[in-house]
């Protein structure tokens, strides 16, 4: 009985070995047939897995961007309010003039004031 079971694993090792044998030459004659169609295949293969690979995390790269935006906005919005507050805390007389940003060399220039009579 071991005897056969031995045969019959052999027999199966040699018959896979020969379908690998013909494999070979069967790959080998294709390509030199067509030598550069193994290349394009895998090309094309590994094209194919980038843009799958890509396509699955679109979703997710779009939705870090758009969070990313989202807490530049904010940020920029946080940053604008706590200017306007130190701006006012300085010059409380400010406050009543427009929310319109301005730059910094606007706010450091001297205010002219009214004339005085004397001046005219």
């Amino acid at each position: 009985m071991d005897k056969g079971r031995k045969q019959r694993n052999q027999a199966i090792v040699d018959g896979l070995k020969q379908h690998k044998v013909l494999d070979d030459a069967e790959r080998i004659e294709a390509e030199r047939a067509k030598p550069m169609l193994g290349a394009h295949a895998r090309k094309a293969f590994e094209e194919g897995l980038a843009r799958e690979a890509f396509s699955d995390q679109r979703v997710t790269l779009k939705a870090m961007v758009d969070e990313a935006v989202e807490r530049l906005r904010e940020a920029g919005e946080f940053l604008t309010e706590h200017l306007r507050s130190r701006r006012d805390a300085i010059r409380p007389g400010d406050s009543t003039t427009s929310r319109a940003p301005q730059s910094p060399q606007q706010d450091d220039e001297p205010v002219a004031g009214p004339s005085s009579p004397s001046m005219r």
